[in-house]
C-alpha cells in the first residue's frame, strides 16, 4: 500500500510517501525567502559582466542571482549581453538552480509552470511531448490536442501522466496554468522590484502535482485548512483522486514513527541489511558516498562478499539519493572488485534501483580511478539543506580540535597570563570533558605552574574548545570549585 502523509506544523509543512510503511520520499516546505527552484521573481539588474556574458540580478534574496546569456529567452543570435540587459533594468526571472555556498541562485527568463499533465511555457509557441511517452500514436494525438486547445502565444510540454487524462482534465489544467500566468503577469506590472511573484515550493502543490497518482491509495493531512487546499488542488490536477484525500487532526509523524526515520536520514552513516554501511558526505561541489563491508565478513569467498555488499549498497544509494533529495554531481567509492563483469553487475543494480526515481539520474559508470560517477537533477533543496544549517562552532567543518590541542592552547594562554601577573590562584572555567583531560596531566602542571594553585569550575554549556581564565590573589567562595593542583 502506498500513501502520502502531510504533517502541517505551526512553522512549516512536511510530507512523506510511504510504501508498505517504509519511507519512499520526503518533502519539507520552505519559506518564500529561501529561493527554491521554480520560484518566479521580479528582479533588478545589479551588474552586467561582459567578460562572463552574464548579469547579477537582485531578486531580494541574501545573494544576487546569476543570469547567463544562454538563459535569456528569445535573444535570437545576440551574443553580447550588454545589448540585452542594462544596470537598473527590471526583469522577470525564475530560479533554475538554488543558491549553494557563496554562489547565488542561477536564474532564467524562460519561465515554465508545471502542472500534473502539462508544463506551460509562456514565452514559447511550441508543443513538445515527454520522451517517456514512447507510443507514437499517443504522441501524435496529444500533440494535436494541445495544439488545438492552447493559447496561440504560449507553448506546452506534455507530461507522461497526460496519456491517461481526458480532454476535459487537460482543458481544466490548461485553464489553471493560464490563470496562474495571468496572475504572475499582473503582479509583475504592479509590484516593486525585487519581489516574489510566484512560489513553486508549496508542499501541497508539489505533492499533488507530481506524486498524487493512481498508485497512491490514500493522502492524509492533519489540518482542516490543508485538507481544503488539497481538495481544491486535486479538483484541478487529479480530479479522479479527490475522494482519496482524508483529514486526521493529529501529529501524523509522531503517530507513525516517521520523525525517527527522518532523523536517520540526516546522519552520515547508513547501515545495510548485511552489516555493511555507507558514509555520505556533502561538499559544496559534489556528494561523496563511501561503501564499507563493516560487520559483514561473508562465508569463505572474499570476492562474493564484496560484490554482494556493493549490490546492496547500490540499491540503498538510489534510495538515499531520493529520500535525501540529493542532486548535482555524486561520486561513489564502491569496494574494489576484481572483474569488469562484477562491476557491471553493480552498475546494473544501481540502474535498476534508480528507475523508480521520478527525478532524472544519469549514471556515467566507473571512472579510471575506480569511482562511479553519476548526476541527479536538482529538483528541490536537499533534505539536509531543508532541515539543517551550518554549525556556528565549526562553521561547517564537522570537526573540532582534539583534547591535546585544546589543552595545549589552554596551557599556553594560562602561562602567558601567569607570567604577567603576580596572582597566586588561577580559576579556569571549562567544559567537563576538558577537565577530565586536564586531570591526566597533574604532574606536568605542578612542574610548570609551581607558583600558583589551579581551580576549575565546570560549565556543561561551554563549547569544548572554549575556556575562561581568572587570576586571583584569594578566593572568598570555593563552592563548586574543583582543585587540580
Amino acid at each position: 500500500m502506498k500513501e502520502i502523509l502531510i504533517n502541517c506544523g505551526i512553522i512549516q509543512k512536511s510530507g512523506v510517501i510511504l510504501s508498505n510503511g517504509e519511507l519512499e520520499d520526503v518533502f519539507v516546505e520552505h519559506t518564500a525567502s529561501s529561493g527554491a527552484v521554480g520560484n518566479v521573481y521580479k528582479g533588478v539588474v545589479d551588474n552586467v559582466v561582459p567578460g562572463m556574458q552574464s548579469a547579477f540580478i537582485d531578486i531580494g534574496l541574501e545573494k544576487n542571482a546569476f543570469l547567463f546569456i544562454d538563459d535569456i529567452a528569445n535573444k535570437g543570435n545576440e551574443a553580447d549581453i550588454r545589448k540585452l540587459l542594462k544596470k537598473g533594468q527590471e526583469i522577470v526571472v525564475q530560479i533554475i538552480k538554488e543558491a549553494q555556498g557563496v554562489k547565488g541562485a542561477r536564474v532564467s527568463t524562460a519561465i515554465t509552470l508545471p502542472g500534473h499533465n502539462l508544463v506551460l511555457m509562456p514565452d514559447q509557441d511550441y508543443v513538445g511531448v515527454s520522451k517517456k511517452i514512447e507510443d507514437e500514436e499517443a504522441k501524435t494525438r496529444l500533440k494535436s490536442l494541445i495544439s488545438k486547445l492552447k493559447n496561440e502565444h504560449h507553448g506546452y510540454i506534455v507530461r507522461t501522466d497526460a496519456c491517461s487524462a481526458s480532454q476535459e482534465q487537460i482543458q481544466t489544467e490548461m485553464d489553471f496554468l493560464e490563470d496562474l500566468w495571468s496572475s504572475i503577469s499582473r503582479d509583475a506590472k504592479t509590484k516593486n522590484a525585487p519581489a516574489l511573484l510566484h512560489s513553486q515550493d508549496s508542499l501541497l502543490l508539489t505533492v499533488i502535482r507530481d506524486f498524487f497518482d493512481d498508485s497512491i491509495e490514500k493522502l492524509t493531512v492533519n489540518t482542516p485548512d490543508a485538507f481544503d487546499e488539497a481538495k481544491r488542488l486535486a479538483l484541478v490536477l487529479t480530479p479522479h483522486l479527490k475522494d482519496r484525500i482524508f483529514l486526521k487532526e493529529a501529529d501524523l509523524f509522531a503517530l507513525t514513527g516517521i520523525e525517527t526515520k527522518i532523523k536517520k536520514l540526516l546522519q552520515k552513516k547508513v547501515w545495510l541489511d548485511n552489516g555493511g554501511y555507507l558514509v555520505i558526505d556533502y561538499t559544496e561541489a559534489l556528494t561523496v558516498i563511501d561503501v564499507n563491508t563493516g560487520k559483514f565478513t561473508g562465508d569463505y569467498d572474499l570476492n562474493k562478499t564484496i560484490v554482494k555488499t556493493n549490490v546492496l549498497a547500490a540499491k540503498e544509494i538510489a534510495r538515499q539519493l531520493r529520500l535525501r533529495a540529493i542532486g548535482g554531481i555524486i561520486v561513489v567509492d564502491f569496494i574494489d572488485m576484481e572483474s569488469d563483469e562484477d562491476r557491471q553487475t553493480v552498475l546494473d543494480a544501481l540502474e535498476e534501483a534508480s528507475k523508480s526515481d521520478k527525478t532524472k539520474t544519469n549514471i556515467l559508470g566507473f571512472a579510471p580511478l575506480g569511482l562511479v560517477e553519476l548526476t541527479r537533477k536538482k529538483s528541490r533543496l536537499s533534505l539536509a539543506d531543508s532541515m539543517q544549517c551550518t554549525c556556528p562552532y565549526c562553521e561547517g567543518d564537522g570537526r573540532i580540535l582534539n583534547e591535546n590541542s585544546i589543552l595545549n592552547n589552554l596551557l599556553f594562554a594560562l602561562k602567558r597570563a601567569v607570567d604577567n601577573n603576580d596572582s597566586t590562584i588561577a580559576v579556569l572555567r571549562l567544559n567537563p570533558y576538558i577537565l577530565t583531560a586536564l586531570k591526566k596531566h597533574v604532574t606536568a602542571l605542578k612542574e610548570n605552574f609551581a607558583s600558583i594553585s589551579i581551580f576549575v569550575r565546570e560549565d556543561q554549556g561551554m563549547h569544548v574548545e572554549d575556556y575562561n581564565i581568572s587570576l586571583l590573589k584569594e578566593i572568598s567562595d570555593q563552592e563548586g570549585l574543583i582543585k587540580v593542583i
